[in-house]
């Protein structure tokens, strides 16, 4: 292993590794836990839209008669005009695919409601025929128990 140099040894200092930075960190933090800590909250990250200027004076751009530093006063305000049109381009695009994803949406939940409707019919229908079924079966067992009933009533009377 090598020695560090003599001024790290002479002032205490030592390399921290990141580890050995969150740590100390950590420590600070516990060292006294009523003090209240501040946690930053996260800067809003969408653009901002500013205003376009009435009125702007002096922009001569790169024509002829134009002092020099004009045009930088000119480009400067032509970049931010465009920066300007890149956001509200960027705006009107996400609001038209909000909306397209709002109208497939709606359109996949209409078509699953049908499709609902449509085996809930079914469904429906394949109860009635079951009870019906069930209800002319037993319409037929109690018929056919007194008719076999009554014919051998007839063959014994006979």
């Amino acid at each position: 292993m090598s020695t560090p140099p003599a001024e790290e040894q002479a002032s205490g200092y030592k390399v921290k590794t990141p580890l050995d930075i969150a740590a100390s960190q950590i420590s600070k933090l516990m060292s006294n836990i009523e003090k209240p800590v501040h946690i930053p909250t996260p800067k809003d990250k969408t653009a901002t839209l500013k205003q376009p200027r009435d009125f702007v004076r002096n922009v001569q751009g790169s024509s002829a008669g134009a002092g020099s530093g004009e045009f930088h006063v000119y480009r400067a305000l032509r970049r931010k005009e465009y920066k300007r049109l890149e956001v509200l381009e960027h705006l009107s695009k996400e609001e038209q695919e909000q909306r397209a994803f709002q109208e497939k949406i709606a359109a996949i939940r209409e078509q699953e409601a049908a499709r609902t409707a449509k085996k809930r019919e079914k469904r429906k229908k394949r109860r009635q025929n079951v009870g019906s079924s069930k209800k002319a079966k037993t319409d037929v067992d109690d018929d056919g128990g007194s008719q076999s009933g009554k014919e051998e009533d007839e063959k014994v009377t006979t």
